[in-house]
């Protein structure tokens, strides 16, 4: 494996090692794609304050999640595809991404057990309702005895979107081989249920679910509030990495409006085009308790496996060390409003 010792080296590898259409579907948005442009936009709108006069030999990342004890506020996004990225990408990634006890987000498709098995640190399991009552019971036991931490119910694929690079990429593809036939619908992997997440559903998942739980695709102070009144544990703010609603909101746009409605009552994770330890700053001032991270893992499981995944967690890491020192912070927990602003160029 050549040896990278920047984020963006990664980066620039990923292409090269990737068929175009799994390229695509990895890096596109919905649409026009102006979702996922904006949310790296609306955070390059916002700046941290240098302040200086204070001792920053020790940085204390450290912080508590739902009754975790975590070394850093940043933690692992489930994202699909990771097989066509690297070989058992779902168990490679646990492995790797949660090295040194960080908290991984596992997606709902890859094996219970073994990322459990291997893992390093805590895991949430990321659940899409593929099914009835009875299957989702069925299944969040099984999720449960694996020995996952917590759950998250992904609520904002109610329909897949028309995601415009990817499509393309599949279309170009289809003229060199044809595509793969449709997998028969079942209990399990019928994406009508999808559709019909409401609160009552919710309210209903919250006795089934023992450990702690959250909504992921919060986006409205409203919706928040109905987490809180369903007795969720946390919030999780996002636009699916601006892959889902064209023309959304920022999810660091949406973090104050949602972090005020809920006022403190609920950790808050956020996630959507967070990349460097900076980008890791300003969610945590913003009201975030965790930033999640996921194309950037991306990059390092397509380069080397869980070894790569390590890698994207220990430079993100070093970033946010050097970058909270410079800015005079030192404490993840002691981070609030008063290090970032907002600038218009």
């Amino acid at each position: 494996m050549e040896k990278f010792i920047t984020l963006g080296q990664y980066e620039a590898a990923f292409p090269s090692s990737l068929r175009p259409e799994v390229y695509a579907y990895v890096t596109g948005g919905s649409a026009s794609g102006l979702s996922l442009r904006r949310n790296r936009a609306a955070l390059e709108r916002i700046v941290i304050e240098q302040r200086v006069g204070m001792d920053v030999r020790d940085i204390d990342l450290t912080t508590e999640f739902i009754g975790m004890d975590l070394p850093t506020p940043f933690a692992l996004c489930p994202m699909g595809g990771m097989p066509l990225v690297w070989p058992q990408g779902d168990v490679e990634m646990a492995r790797g991404a949660t090295m040194g006890g960080l908290l991984g987000v596992a997606n709902s498709g890859g094996p219970l057990a073994e990322r459990v098995a291997v893992a390093s640190g805590p895991l949430m399991f990321q659940l899409y309702n593929y099914g009835d009552r009875d299957w989702a019971r069925s299944r969040l036991e099984e999720v449960q005895e694996a020995g996952y931490k917590a759950v998250t119910l992904t609520v904002d694929t109610g329909v897949p979107s028309r995601r415009d690079t990817h499509l393309e990429a599949l279309q170009a593809a289809a003229r060199d081989q044809p595509p793969p036939p449709p997998r028969p619908v079942g209990p399990g992997n019928d994406p009508t249920y999808l559709s019909m997440i409401t609160w009552d559903y919710v309210r209903f998942l919250r006795e089934v679910i023992k450990v702690p739980f959250g909504l992921k695709g919060i986006m409205h102070p409203d919706d928040a509030r109905m987490c809180l009144e369903c007795g969720l544990d946390f919030i999780w703010i996002s636009n699916h990495g601006g892959r889902q609603l064209d023309s959304a909101r920022a999810t660091i746009d949406a973090l104050p409006r949602v972090a005020a409605a809920v006022g403190g009552r609920a950790p808050i994770i956020i996630d959507g085009g967070f990349r460097r330890g900076t980008d890791i700053i300003k969610g945590l001032a913003l009201g975030a308790t965790i930033v999640a991270i996921g194309r950037p893992y991306m990059w390092g499981l397509a380069h080397a496996g869980a070894e790569g995944a390590e890698a994207i967690s220990k430079l993100l890491e070093a970033e946010l060390r050097v970058d909270m020192a410079l800015a005079g912070l030192t404490s993840v927990r002691g981070i609030t409003r008063e290090a970032v602003d907002y600038v218009d160029y």
